[in-house]
């Protein structure tokens, strides 16, 4: 059974707004970048890396299920050669379909967990860990869809995560770009327990 957690039904307020470079070296050639086919072989690392860095500012609550929010700068560095990249938000993946508005690519992740500190200092700390999942973006013009399915393989979290975002990119100038938009995530009952679930031992530290 799935079960929507009450911490995350609650409406996003502001998820990134940030600047991004532009890739360092010029993409491919364009035969390449719409290449409709499928591709598990060598020959998807054809073409140059393209490198882009940047930084941006995400509102966090100040843990999962908290009232309170906080900003935090968020560094950005995207690397790509052909179809494979390496992507502080995106994990470390392989493109195996991509055209002039899908992309579909297996990818591998991390996924932060809870920290001990603050108002959750009587409770137990959950490592986070790395995530396998399958990651899909539509994009027309300006316009980005993109969503994610994975699930843990090290750390204390179980189950499965689903997230999706809508983000508008806009040209700064011929290096920089600005992308803002809202996001949504769905988590699996054993991922929320593991998350907001109290122990008997952490009601006996807490006295919740």
């Amino acid at each position: 059974m799935v079960r929507y957690s009450r911490y995350l039904s609650r409406p996003l307020t502001a998820v990134i707004a940030g600047l991004c470079c532009a890739p360092l070296l010029a993409q491919t050639s364009g035969s390449d970048s719409l290449d409709r086919s499928f591709s598990l072989g060598s020959d998807g690392l054809k073409g140059e890396w393209r490198v882009s860095a940047g930084a941006g500012v995400g509102v966090l609550p100040d843990y999962v299920g908290a009232d309170s929010y906080r900003a935090l700068p968020l560094p950005f560095l995207d690397a790509r050669k052909g179809r494979f990249f390496a992507s502080v938000l995106e994990g470390v993946g392989w493109e195996v379909f991509r055209n002039e508005h899908w992309r579909v690519a297996p990818a591998v992740s991390y996924a932060g967990g809870r920290d001990d500190e603050g108002a959750l200092s009587d409770f137990d700390k959950v490592d986070g860990g790395a995530m396998a999942g399958i990651l899909i973006t539509w994009r027309d013009g300006p316009w980005v869809v993109d969503a994610d399915l994975g699930a843990p393989v090290s750390g204390d979290l179980e189950g499965w995560r689903a997230r999706g975002n809508l983000l508008y990119r806009s040209p700064v100038d011929e290096r920089w770009s600005f992308a803002a938009g809202p996001g949504v995530t769905w988590a699996s009952e054993d991922w929320n327990e593991v998350l907001f679930q109290v122990s008997p031992e952490d009601s006996a530290r807490s006295g919740i």
